[in-house]
């Protein structure tokens, strides 16, 4: 496995309060890798670190072979390592284009052609932004701004793509449809670190998963071995009925004829 992103020992948090505390993990190149854990475990700190965002107290974190633990978050959004919030936290005034076009702001190339290509491109995966594209942002359902987010995101050109509990919120169809396009991100060359507290959902998809709990990572290992793991169904998976299930195996299905296609013949 080729490494695209190393966290070794990672602590941080706000003001006196320390959030993680010696976190570690590996991401490989093209692989989904899952995050689970209940609120306030530090998830969502943790990719605000590894953004720059939050300053890294201790440890290491590199990318590429390169460290970042002290670079700004544009200089990291420039290596190829991009971020979709929590609740997507689009600029509500401004109108879908608008809110894709920052995606591609800190860019070497933002020629005219270029993003108009780019653009085309997000309209192909999320047809129904073409349709919407002059509205403002806050004019959309929640699943259309959380395609938004994710469009936005792509518009960097990113080569590994961190997502926040993209499923938050959302009809289980339209959660179904954000899961499969990470698989279709995945597909074209990505890899993926995917915050979500739907595991049953992320763990379809994804190769492997770490479980943080208050701060620190308790649980790592493949995503089968996760599912199959009582803790984890204990915690995470014991509301999770037979249409998570079924959702799952269409993922699953889905997950396993682009690892066939991607194979040399």
């Amino acid at each position: 496995m080729t490494s695209m992103l190393d966290v070794a020992a990672v602590s941080s948090g706000y003001g006196r309060t320390e959030v993680l505390h010696g976190v570690s993990l590996e991401i490989g190149a093209h692989e989904i890798v899952t995050m689970l854990g209940a609120n306030g475990a530090g998830k969502s700190t943790l990719l605000a670190t590894i953004m720059g965002v939050v300053p890294v107290r201790s440890g290491t974190i590199g990318f590429l072979g390169e460290p970042i633990e002290t670079a700004d978050t544009a200089a990291i959004v420039r290596r190829g390592l991009c971020a979709v919030p929590e609740r997507r936290q689009l600029f509500g005034d401004m109108t879908v284009e608008e809110n894709l076009l920052l995606g591609a702001y800190g860019r070497a190339d933002r020629s005219p052609a270029a993003l108009r290509d780019d653009l085309d491109t997000q309209y192909q995966l999320f047809p129904r932004l073409r349709e919407r594209r002059r509205q403002s942002a806050q004019s959309l359902s929640g699943g259309e701004q959380q395609m938004a987010a994710i469009a936005r995101a792509f518009m960097a050109r990113p080569k590994l793509l961190l997502l926040d509990e993209p499923s938050l919120g959302l009809a289980p169809l339209m959660v179904e449809q954000i899961v499969q396009c990470i698989v279709d991100f995945r597909a074209r060359g990505g890899t993926v670190l995917l915050v979500e507290q739907n595991a049953r959902a992320a763990l379809g998809v994804a190769d492997r998963g770490y479980v943080l709990a208050t701060g620190r990572i308790t649980i790592a290992g493949r995503a089968g071995d996760l599912l199959a793991n009582p803790a984890v169904q204990d915690a995470y998976l014991g509301g999770q009925g037979s249409g998570a299930r079924a959702m799952e195996e269409r993922i699953r299905a889905r997950a396993s004829s682009y690892n066939r296609a991607s194979q040399p013949q």
